[in-house]
C-alpha cells in the first residue's frame, strides 16, 4: 500500500506488478525450502521465524530511511517536506506543484483530521470511496484463498497426500501463478499504461484501494499551473 501510494500515477501499475511478481518469486523459493525433505523438520523449524524476524528488522531499517508519504505530509500541512518527498518518489524533473495540488484537493474534501460516518455518507465522493472499501473488504472476507492458505496441508492430507506431496503441489501452483503474473499482469500493465489506463486486474490486487481512490477523486492531471493553482499552493504553503 505504501509503495503504490507514493508511486507516481504513470508507474503505479508497474509498482503493483513488481510486488506481485516478487511475491511469487519468494513463494517459489520458500516452498521447497519449507518442505520436510529440507528445513521443514521438527529440529530446524526455528529457522523460519528467525528469518522472518531478521527480514522484518531489515525492512524496518530500510523503510525508516525513506521520506514520509507526500499525501500524509500534505495532510499535516508540511508542504515543503511534501514537495521534497514528491521529488524523491516521482523524480526531480516532475511537476511537483501539480502533484501537490492534487493532494491538496483530496485533503480539502474534509475540513478536519477525523470525520464521522454520517459526514462520509453525505459526501458523494467519500460515499463512493466507502462503497469501494466495503466491497473490497467483503470480497476478502469471503475469499476462499484465505481458508486454503491456512488449511491447505490439512485438506490435502485428508485426501491422502503426504506433507511433501502437498508442498510439491503448492510449488506447482505457485509456478503457474508466477507464469500468469509475468504473461498477463505485466503485459496488461504495459498495454494499459501505454494507453493511459490502469490494468483492471491490478485494481483487484495490491494497491486496489489507492488506485480506486485516485480514480474516484477524479483529480486533474494538468501539467499547467494556472493562477488559481498557484493561489491554492501559496495559501497552503504560507
Amino acid at each position: 500500500m505504501y509503495v503504490t501510494e507514493c508511486a507516481p500515477d504513470k508507474n503505479r501499475g508497474f509498482a503493483c506488478t513488481a510486488l506481485i511478481i516478487l511475491n511469487g518469486m519468494v513463494r517459489m523459493v520458500m516452498l521447497p525450502i519449507a518442505s520436510p525433505s529440507f528445513l521443514g523438520k521438527s529440529d530446524t523449524w526455528f529457522v523460519f521465524p528467525l528469518a522472518a524476524l531478521i527480514s522484518g528488522f531489515l525492512n524496518l531499517f530500510l523503510t525508516s530511511r525513506l521520506p514520509e508519504s507526500p499525501k500524509w505530509l500534505v495532510c499535516q500541512n508540511r508542504m515543503e517536506e511534501a514537495k521534497k518527498s514528491v521529488e524523491y518518489y516521482h523524480g526531480e524533473d516532475c511537476f511537483a506543484n501539480g502533484v501537490l495540488l492534487n493532494f491538496i484537493r483530496e485533503k480539502n474534501l474534509t475540513e478536519e483530521s477525523h470525520i464521522s460516518l454520517r459526514e462520509i455518507w453525505e459526501n458523494d465522493t467519500l460515499r463512493e470511496g466507502l462503497k469501494v472499501l466495503f466491497s473490497y473488504l467483503f470480497f476478502m472476507l469471503f475469499d476462499s484463498a484465505n481458508v486454503q492458505a491456512v488449511y491447505s496441508v490439512l485438506l490435502h492430507q485428508s485426501a491422502g497426500y503426504t506433507v511433501q506431496e502437498v508442498r510439491n503441489i503448492e510449488l506447482l501452483e505457485c509456478s503457474m501463478y508466477f507464469i500468469q503474473a509475468l504473461n498477463i499482469n505485466l503485459i496488461m500493465t504495459m498495454t494499459f499504461s501505454f494507453i493511459g489506463e490502469s490494468t483492471p486486474l491490478m485494481k483487484s490486487r495490491a494497491g486496489t484501494l489507492t488506485m480506486k481512490r485516485n480514480s474516484i477523486l477524479n483529480t486533474s492531471r494538468s501539467r499547467t499551473s494556472t493562477y488559481d493553482q498557484k493561489y491554492i499552493l501559496n495559501k497552503n504553503i504560507y
